[in-house]
């Protein structure tokens, strides 16, 4: 991340934190008695200063890579440190954009009312009182909400139906996983407890969209131990990932090569830009395995060469989302194909008719189900998380394809 984006980022944080303090102050000076006002406006500050104390950090550390070419902090891994700072940080950044998306509707619903004189004194009185509290609801309510969502696996069950399905794929059961995200937020209990319930479907194969570990090498093994109490009758088969090309910064080749071993020594495969079949009786299925991740896309020449075959049921997989492999996959008749990378938003903020994340930002594919023609599209919410070590209104999820045939 280059000096100017570190810099666009905090003006915006600023921003943000700007904006939701202003309402909070203007509205503790309507509706509160004069001699509180000092010792609000000390307590104020004093959130402030503490909800931030991670980000000065952040931007000390920068700061310093900047100058000296190194980070002053590389990889502290501390509960500490995430109890004290980083969680407080990202709760309470989260908590004031909720509320700021809300205290823009009374700021426009103020401007509305400019024109009729009797409903704005009416509303005036009232704003006060409704800034304090939808701020002190978010206040309850993100915490709660991100603590929840940090627990709970969703299982999503879909049904596919194919006219001349063979008997033996009838009720064939495919279970696509992603984002697993292996790190000290996503470790133990949390990714024993998402394959026990995994292994509760039965799948019949098991398909990942990448991202095995959030990054480093000291999660490779452990993914990989990890990865293999998954049961699964006709294997485990990846794609690659962003964060699987980043274990060691300085090499993808090496970061991939690195996964790679470590998984198929667990018997599961990670495959980059190829095809595997399996065959069940007289049926085959062939699967495809395309990178599209930050570091590498998938040329159209080895798209369009790997597209070309012919199968009972053709299914592609693929870590990011992508328009030009949608339209090739449907233009060569796969029946199914799967993606993750946006953990679902991850970050989704609650709003009237809208689900505002900043995954929209880079697709408008962000989770659930999508159909082109015969094609079904499915996105996975994923497990583990990336930048932000908390999920809002986004549950890790489990995704089950069941084969049915038409009768």
């Amino acid at each position: 991340m280059n000096l100017i984006r570190i810099i666009i980022l905090f003006v915006i944080i600023f921003l943000i934190e700007g904006y939701f303090g202003l309402k909070i102050w203007k509205a503790l000076k309507k509706i509160t008695k004069q001699n509180f006002i000092k010792t609000a406006k000390i307590l104020i500050l004093i959130y402030f200063i503490f909800s931030n104390i991670y980000l000065f950090l952040i931007l000390l550390n920068f700061a310093y890579r900047y100058f000296s070419g190194n980070f002053l902090f590389v990889n502290i891994e501390s509960n500490w440190i995430d109890y004290l700072l980083i969680y407080p940080f990202w709760i309470n950044l989260i908590i004031m954009v909720q509320s700021n998306l809300f205290f823009i509707v009374l700021d426009l619903l103020h401007l509305i009312l400019l024109f009729f004189g009797n409903l704005k004194k009416k509303f005036l009185k009232f704003k006060p009182i409704l800034v304090i509290l939808i701020a002190g609801i978010f206040f309850l309510f993100v915490p709660i909400k991100i603590y929840f969502d940090l627990k709970q696996v969703e299982v999503n069950i879909f049904y596919y139906y194919k006219n001349d399905l063979n008997e033996n794929l009838n009720g064939y059961k495919i279970a696509f996983i992603s984002d697993i995200h292996l790190d000290r937020y996503t470790d133990g209990e949390r990714i024993d407890r998402f394959i026990n319930l995994l292994n509760d479907q039965h799948p019949d194969i098991v398909l990942i969209g990448g991202d095995l570990v959030s990054s480093y090498d000291n999660y490779v093994e452990k993914v990989a131990n990890k990865l293999s109490k998954i049961k699964s009758k006709d294997g485990i088969f990846s794609c690659v990932g962003d964060h699987d090309s980043w274990i060691y910064r300085e090499s993808v080749s090496k970061s991939k090569q690195k996964i790679i071993v470590a998984l198929k020594k667990k018997g599961i495969l990670m495959l980059d830009n190829e095809n595997i079949f399996i065959q069940k009786d007289s049926s085959t299925i062939g699967i495809t395995f395309a990178t599209k991740t930050y570091v590498e896309k998938i040329t159209k020449y080895e798209l369009d060469t790997l597209s070309k075959f012919e199968s009972n049921l053709k299914i592609m997989v693929v870590h990011q989302p992508d328009e030009n492999i949608i339209k090739v996959s449907n233009e060569n008749n796969y029946n199914l194909m799967f993606s993750g990378h946006t953990h679902g938003g991850q970050i989704t903020f609650l709003f009237p008719f809208i689900a505002l994340t900043p995954t929209i930002f880079e697709t408008k594919y962000i989770t659930g189900e999508y159909w082109f023609d015969d094609m079904l599209y499915i996105i996975s919410d994923g497990l583990g998380m990336s930048i932000a070590p908390v999920r809002y209104n986004s549950a890790a999820d489990i995704k089950i394809v069941v084969l049915k045939k038409n009768k």
